[in-house]
């Protein structure tokens, strides 16, 4: 009867441990994506014009 009891709550348990696990993993998962997304995004990199005037010209 005693080993029966332990068998019930130990399974329990685990179905409590899955569950704790899948939560973790639901709620841990959308912060970690966004962070690595924006982590390696980066700073924009600036837009150089091109100064047309000083182009050197050569004659031929």
């Amino acid at each position: 009867m005693l080993g029966a009891l332990v068998i019930s709550i130990l399974y329990f348990l685990d179905i409590l441990a899955g569950m704790w696990a899948i939560a973790t993993l639901i709620f841990l998962f959308p912060l970690l994506s966004f962070s690595l997304f924006f982590s390696f995004m980066g700073k924009p990199k600036e837009k150089r014009a091109i100064d047309i005037t000083r182009r050197r010209r050569y004659v031929t």
